[in-house]
Parts: C-alpha cells; structure tokens; sequence
C-alpha cells in the first residue's frame, strides 16, 4: 500500500453510481506513474553508481596512485551519498585510524595521515567491534577523540561501512 486516492462531496447529492469504479481505474493509472517515476529514479540512481565504479576502476586500471584512488572513491562517496563529507580510514592496533581520504568542505580539517583514537562509543568504532555497517546519531556530551573531532564541523549523524580486504577488516568509509 502506497497511498489513498479519496474525494469528497459537499453537496446533498451522493456522487455519481460509477464514482467507485471511475477512481479504482483513475488510481490504477496513479500507480502505475508512481512506479514508472520510482523506476526511473532507481535506474537513474543505479546509472550514477555505476559511473562513479567506472571513473574508479578507470584510475586503479591506469596504475594511479593509492592516494589518488582513495581521494576519488571519498569524492564519489560524498557526491553519490549527499554527504557532507566522507572520510576513508585504515584500521591500526590500539583503537586507532589513519585517515587515508577525506572529501568535504574542508578537507585540510583531515588530511591524509591523520591518526585518531576511535575509544568510547562512535560509528568507527562501532564498525570494527562488528565488521558490519553502523549508524549514529551525534548528542552533545558523548566523550572521546571521536565525539571531539565530530563535534566542531557540527556532524550531526554518521554513517560508516567496514572496507574489507582479502576477506579481513581493512577499515571503514
């Protein structure tokens, strides 16, 4: 169920015998609008996504930098997702990340080589502990490195992916 197509009569006459069967048959081509523009927007999406991979594998076939293509997945990242911003990071021991990209409104805020702590309760942290995709809200007063370095570009929510690599956690997007 999508939705109601309803009308309404303010005169003392009741609508029209065949009014039941005329709305069936109007909501009928409704529907099918409402799923021909779904289908269009998720083809179109899906056409998007695809050129983004493109443009991607393009870079790693032509032998571009490791830097290079990190730099470009957080672009298309950002720009496919309608984030603010998007950052890759390698796992390391002790509860750390490097940033390895970042694309948003001011990138040099995470530069490349940037290490950080993700203790306490954040999406990276998240994403290691369960190697799956993980989602946050940000509320003022969470405590740790993380909180601290989300809180002054004002993110309000998070989402991260774990990268996995040769079938073991790399990092996280």
């Amino acid at each position: 169920l999508w939705g109601v197509n309803t009308a309404s009569w303010k005169g003392e006459e009741s609508p029209p015998p065949d009014t039941e069967e005329r709305m069936v048959k109007f909501t009928a081509l409704v529907a099918t609008a409402i799923a021909n523009s779904e289908s269009r927007e998720a083809l179109s999406q899906l056409a998007d996504e695809q050129a983004a991979l493109s443009r991607v594998a393009t870079l790693v076939a032509e032998g571009a930098p490791a830097t290079a293509v990190f730099d470009a997945v957080a672009a298309e990242m950002e720009r496919l997702l309608g984030a603010d911003g998007v950052t890759l990071s390698r796992y390391e021991p002790d509860e750390e990340v490097t940033v390895v990209a970042h694309s948003g409104s001011d990138p040099r805020r995470v530069p490349p080589g940037t290490r950080v702590t993700h203790r306490g309760e954040n999406v990276t942290s998240l994403v290691r502990r369960s190697e799956r995709s993980a989602h946050m809200e940000h509320r003022a007063g969470r405590q740790g490195a993380m909180a601290a370095f989300l809180a002054k570009p004002g993110v309000r929510a998070s989402v991260g992916a774990p990268i996995v690599v040769d079938g073991r956690l790399w990092g996280v997007a």
